[in-house]
């Protein structure tokens, strides 16, 4: 039997994280690593050593390279079901969150999202799962590669990823969780307005479908579906806590402001009161700060 370099053990000590933060961050787990940094595994599975790279920001051409090291091919289509499935397990907390980008933060969504309780959103434009799949698979940015196969397995896995959103957003709305949204009127102004320049007949449509799937489920269900339309660019500190214990511990609290534009002059936060909310087991209380009734409604 040939025996492999053990490359994945290299890579997670020059990582600096901990097999648990690992564990939690990648679906694979804590035995599993631990094996593998023994030497007791030979060759991983292509899976596991995906779910493990993708959790460590690695490209897809990155991770191509190293499963040629175990022989295995470049990742493909058939792989995507496993990879997501690692996935599902991952462990949301605070000392797991890192700064992803692209597919990479697209995966730390999914189990997020998954995650029951009141949603609070601060966006520029209603949630992309309300979008037309042409539109949001349309717009997505291009897959960091030159590769054909790294490229096409990128369109496949984001499209996959995709659809286990919009399904896990569909049985959160069946669940009763509701979602609040947030808007800076401008920077919706100025989304709507980019969007509707575009020399494309077909994307207009597909724009116009995706404000119109929000608004006919805020008119179907305004109480679960509630969208305000600030006249500032929003921000709010919230949290990241569990849901299913009496006394929800909590993982991460942070402030965030909704946009890179806004937050060029950081001075007109400095009268306006955050809206305080968790990201779960939401609170019930109003926002301490002029809202306007959706344009959406």
């Amino acid at each position: 039997m040939r025996l492999f370099d053990n490359n994945i053990r290299t890579i997670i000590e020059e990582s600096g994280l901990k097999l648990n933060t690992i564990s939690k961050m990648s679906g694979i787990s804590h035995t599993y690593l631990t094996k593998l940094i023994n030497d007791n595994i030979n060759r991983p599975g292509k899976d596991k050593i995906a779910s493990i790279l993708l959790a460590l920001n690695y490209s897809i051409d990155q991770i191509n390279q190293v499963l040629a090291g175990y022989d295995y091919r470049a990742l493909d289509e058939p792989d995507i079901p496993e990879i997501l499935d690692n996935n599902r397990k991952r462990k949301i907390q605070g000392n797991t969150l890192s700064l992803y980008d692209d597919i990479h933060v697209k995966l730390l969504l999914s189990p997020m999202e998954r995650m029951g309780g009141t949603k609070i959103l601060v966006k520029k434009a209603p949630s992309v799962l309300f979008m037309p799949d042409a539109l949001y698979l349309g717009h997505r940015p291009a897959a960091d590669s030159d590769n054909l196969p790294a490229i096409n397995f990128y369109d496949a896995f984001t499209r996959a990823l995709y659809g286990e959103r919009k399904a896990i957003f569909r049985q959160s709305c069946r669940n009763g969780d509701r979602f609040e949204t947030f808007i800076c009127r401008q920077c919706l102004e100025d989304y709507i307005d980019n969007a509707m320049t575009d020399d494309s007949d077909d994307r207009r449509d597909l724009v116009i479908q995706f404000f119109a799937n929000a608004a006919a489920a805020i008119r179907s269900n305004p109480q679960q579906h509630r969208t305000w339309i600030m006249e500032r660019c929003p921000w709010f500190d919230y949290m990241i806590q569990g849901d299913d214990q009496p006394t929800p511990k909590v993982f991460f609290s942070a402030r965030r402001a909704t946009s890179t534009a806004c937050r060029t002059d950081r001075s007109i936060f400095r009268d306006f009161p955050p809206i305080r909310h968790p990201w779960s087991t939401c609170s019930e209380k109003r926002p301490h700060c002029a809202v306007r009734p959706s344009i959406l409604k």
